[in-house]
């Protein structure tokens, strides 16, 4: 009766609580308990309802959902996934009406999640935000149901032994007590976000008594530590400081510590960077640890041999930041072009074949005549850029057929025993319209392809698809006709300057002094520069076209560098 008396107060605050506030409100009700399973009862509002009102919740098991308006209480249907609970409505409730969750959570999953634990006596929620040390990130819905990351207003319903002191960020309005036990009632001053709030309950002592318990027990170990020897000092500040690791260590080497075992690792090396996984190559992130050296000491003088080490880093790394950041960390020096490392391309190959359930063990396979020509470009490409450790360029050339009415494309490779796929996508620009397709050209098997036209373009663009493994490089020779089109016609800047440069390397006499007089008119000082170096290939009509137009940049431009070559051209357009 006291318990049903106390609640019906809980109710009649939270209504006037959320009605007050545009914000989303929440009101989290339970009684901690020792039990396999906790029971939690929770009064939701949204700031606006829709046709499809979604709240997160995680793993919540019997859960109920009822809607609370005007007196009245309706239960009503809905989806749940295990994250959020999907409640649709034809006719949207009355603002002021309330969501009513009722649902269990498991003492199990509650161990598992790092936001909840498990005291000797009592329990934290959300707590372990409160270290600067803690890697724990809050999720939305453990726990606490919400609507969203916004702020919320908070209400906090929660009985407990009367022993107990409670620390949460919430205000604690007022309390009942309930004989052996007290009932709290705790609101939010202002809106929170989800993750600011936590809970931390249990028979702590004063904050006066706890600090000179602290102040006590570091007066021990500092003491205790004065009467060990400076090895000793070594070995516990080892363990205090790199748990996880020595944890994963002993684990491989399938045997606990023995305090020799310990004394070796805390020794000086002078091979670390003889580790097949180079310093160099590693995750920036891992580089500028303040620890990384020591972590290294400790792997190295555990290990065997210093391949086993690089193993071992390898996978330890792995588990602490994620099975992705090494494969991010290979694209990126891959991207740009700084993997030299012979090791760094033997990860980088072996995550390319992976997919394909095959390794570069299996590149032997080469030489068999059986194998599919899926594997078979696969493998050798790996083969050859481990040979090389650097892309491979291929030749590619097309021409237009006017008997086929098609436009021949082909390549050619550097290396025979080089199989592979390009994926391209070609577009093709007519005089009245454009034509886009895509191939993909299994060269060396069959170097060439045919795209029907029906008719010569005026322009054509080729490019690789793939994004992922860039392998390849491509040494495009491109009509003299598309690069004039390109400068002519196009209004992409890039493509235009792309245009020009390649025009510049023309034979015709006639068009090189066009476009060298283009190039030094644009003010661009590469380009100035550039067509002053081709002076010695101008005809005799392109040396008196040209000569005025060199002679005001050798005598007005004020950069030293182009008035200088401009000098030198017009001496040899003028001797």
């Amino acid at each position: 009766m006291q318990r049903g008396i106390l609640f019906l107060l809980f109710l009649l605050s939270f209504l006037t609580l959320s009605g007050q506030s545009a914000d989303p409100s929440i009101e989290l009700s339970f009684q901690f308990s020792s039990a396999e399973e906790i029971s939690f009862k929770a009064l939701a509002r949204p700031s606006n309802w829709s046709s499809k009102t979604v709240v997160k919740l995680l793993q919540a098991e019997n859960l109920k959902v009822y809607l609370l308006k005007a007196g009245s209480r309706k239960k009503l249907d809905f989806n749940y996934d295990g994250e959020q609970v999907v409640i649709p409505f034809q006719n949207l409730p009355h603002p002021l009406a309330h969501l009513e969750l009722h649902y269990t959570l498991s003492k199990k999953y509650l161990e598992e999640m790092e936001a909840w634990h498990y005291l000797q006596e009592g329990f934290s929620l959300n707590a372990a935000r409160l270290s600067a040390e803690s890697t724990f990130n809050a999720q939305l819905g453990f726990v606490f149901p919400c609507f969203n990351a916004d702020p919320h207003q908070w209400a906090l319903n929660l009985i407990t032994a009367k022993t107990w002191s409670i620390s949460t960020p919430l205000e604690e309005d007022f309390r009942v007590d309930l004989n052996i036990e007290t009932a709290h009632y705790y609101t939010s001053a202002q809106a929170q976000k989800p993750e600011a709030v936590y809970i931390l309950a249990g028979p702590f002592k004063s904050s006066k008594e706890e600090k000179q318990l602290e102040e006590i027990a570091e007066y021990e170990k500092t003491e205790a530590l004065a009467e060990l020897s400076a090895e000793e000092r070594a070995i516990a500040k080892m363990q205090e400081d790199f748990p996880e690791l020595l944890a994963f260590i002993a684990k491989k080497r399938e045997q606990n510590w023995s305090e020799k075992d310990l004394e070796k690792l805390i020794k000086p090396r002078k091979d670390l960077n003889q580790l097949y996984l180079k310093h160099e190559m590693l995750n920036p992130v891992l580089k500028s640890r303040s620890d990384f050296l020591n972590e290294q000491r400790i792997i190295v003088n555990s290990a065997k041999s210093l391949q086993q080490a690089s193993l071992w880093q390898e996978e330890y790394y792995q588990i602490s930041l994620g099975e992705d950041y090494l494969d991010a960390h290979l694209h990126q020096q891959y991207q740009a072009q700084l993997m030299q490392d012979k090791h760094s391309w033997y990860l980088f190959l072996q995550r390319y074949l992976a997919p394909q359930n095959l390794s570069l063990a299996d590149t032997i396979k080469l030489t068999d005549t059986a194998i599919s020509l899926s594997q078979r470009e696969y493998l050798s490409t790996a083969a050859v850029l481990y040979k090389k450790q650097a892309p491979q360029t291929l030749k590619l050339n097309y021409q237009y057929s006017y008997p086929r009415k098609a436009m021949r494309i082909s390549v050619s490779q550097p290396d025979s025993s080089l199989f592979g796929i390009l994926e391209l996508s070609a577009l093709a620009i007519n005089a009245g319209d454009s034509i886009y397709e895509n191939f993909d050209l299994h060269f060396n098997l069959s170097d060439t392809v045919w795209w029907p036209l029906e008719g010569a373009p005026r322009s054509i663009y080729l490019n690789l698809r793939r994004e992922k493994w860039n392998f390849f490089n491509l040494d495009e020779k491109r009509p003299e006709a598309y690069y004039l089109f390109d400068f002519s016609q196009s209004k992409d800047p890039v493509l235009k300057r792309k245009a020009l440069l390649a025009l510049l390397e023309t034979k015709n006499a006639n068009l090189l002094a066009t476009v060298m007089g283009i190039a030094i008119d644009s003010g661009e000082r590469e380009l100035q520069l550039l067509a002053l170096a081709k002076a010695e290939k101008l005809n005799v009509i392109g040396k008196q076209k040209l000569a005025e137009s060199i002679k005001i940049l050798a005598e007005q431009s004020e950069d030293v560098k182009l008035k200088q070559k401009a000098t030198e051209a017009y001496k040899i357009i003028v001797p």
